[in-house]
């Protein structure tokens, strides 16, 4: 019996070049098509850190933490400490607002930080107050601050010496990462929105006076 089918080995039809590869032009729908995927190699994307927010507080005792030493990231300020659903938080009090609720503001020094593992934050230090009450605790958290400046440091409290004392860490940590933003830009990151009073009808005010 005679078969109706060719049963040789199939012919290359498609000529091929020294490396093995099609000699045949590219075709841009196919996806796998060696010629044209290697006449447009993949880019590389190139992307900005963007921060979004900043937080307003003091560094914790359990993170590392550096402190922008330059002058321009430093600044003195007063702040409200207002204790809301999350816990105590910093409202920014601009100076033509700090006569109306002078009991409840703090002076404060505001200080640029970054932990280890790169986050920014804004540190409100308060300041020593003038009749000397918390003195040591003002004076030891700012004797920190000019450690942090050039030494990675973590910052604890010791309640039986009244004050805090740093601890510097024994690994090398590598160089601090500071985000391209003025001080201008990171307050208003970590007090605009409802963390600026702008009013003397600001909500932390009106629970302040008991009118909420």
């Amino acid at each position: 019996m005679t078969s109706n089918y060719d049963l040789s080995p199939n012919p290359i039809t498609t000529p091929l070049t020294s490396t093995g590869e099609s000699a045949m032009p590219s075709d841009p729908t196919d996806p796998f098509d060696v010629a044209a995927l290697r006449a447009a190699p993949p880019s590389v994307a190139v992307t900005e850190h963007v921060l979004v927010k900043v937080t307003a507080r003091r560094p914790s005792r359990q993170e590392f933490f550096r402190v922008r030493p330059e002058p321009e990231f430093t600044i003195d300020g007063t702040v409200i400490e207002f204790q809301g659903p999350n816990g105590k938080e910093d409202y920014w009090l601009p100076p033509s607002l700090r006569h109306v609720a002078p009991e409840d503001t703090k002076a404060v020094r505001i200080f640029t930080c970054v932990s280890k593992a790169g986050v920014v934050s804004l540190w409100p230090a308060r300041l020593p107050s003038p009749d000397g009450s918390g003195r040591t605790w003002h004076e030891s958290a700012l004797a920190v601050v000019d450690l942090a400046k050039g030494a990675w440091v973590k910052m604890v409290g010791n309640r039986s010496a009244g004050a805090y004392e740093a601890f510097t860490a024994t690994g090398d940590l590598g160089m601090p990462q500071w985000p391209d933003y003025d001080l201008g830009g990171l307050l208003r990151l970590a007090f605009g929105g409802d963390r600026l009073i702008e009013s003397p009808d600001h909500d932390v005010l009106r629970s302040i006076r008991g009118e909420m």
